[in-house]
């Protein structure tokens, strides 16, 4: 079996970018590294797991916006 590796999916707001398409590629990255977001038992939490990395997508534009 072998391993692929996918990059992180990074969303900058602009004309390129597509939410929807975004979000698939989001979903998939969080997927591929074994990270459930309904999970509510681990230390970090899934959840707050998947919001960093969600954070970590956004650029810096857009986290000036969400926060």
């Amino acid at each position: 079996m072998a391993t692929i590796a996918i990059g992180i999916p990074v969303f900058a707001r602009n004309d390129d970018n597509d939410l929807e398409r975004f979000f698939e590629l989001y979903k998939s990255y969080i997927h591929s590294i074994g990270i459930d977001p309904s999970a509510v038992a681990d230390n970090p939490a899934g959840w707050e797991k998947a919001m960093g990395i969600l954070r970590a997508c956004l650029t810096i534009r857009l986290l000036d916006i969400w926060m």
